[in-house]
């Protein structure tokens, strides 16, 4: 008799819920294309991120015309994160560095029993 060994496991894969807002001004296809990028490389990154929450919103003051918040929920407390800028593809790339940055710190807490290696 010769048995067979080989086996399949599937895993179910949760896509990242994600929702994109324009709050008090018209949505625009080339900002939400690039948060969806910036989300999509978080999605791959970091499997672990089951939701995403961005806002897109104009600013009141004379320098900060554009206003991009980002929060993502895990297991554990969410990070958040807003940038303030003149443009919004200016603050949307530098809310996703910031951002990144903090999930890098998370995952080397999380998973590396708290050390942080370099």
């Amino acid at each position: 008799d010769c048995l067979d060994s080989s086996f399949t496991i599937q895993t179910k894969n949760i896509a990242m819920q994600t929702e994109i807002e324009f709050v008090d001004m018209n949505r625009s296809e080339a900002l939400e294309t690039q948060v969806k990028e910036g989300l999509d490389k978080i999605e791959a990154r970091y499997p672990w991120v089951t939701h995403a929450i961005a806002y897109l919103k104009p600013g009141q003051a004379a320098h900060t015309t554009a206003i991009f918040e980002l929060e993502l929920r895990m297991s554990g407390p969410p990070l958040f994160v807003k940038e303030e800028n003149d443009k919004f593809q200016f603050a949307i790339h530098r809310g996703f560095d910031v951002i990144t940055r903090q999930l890098e710190k998370r995952k080397d807490k999380t998973y590396h029993g708290g050390h942080i290696h370099s």
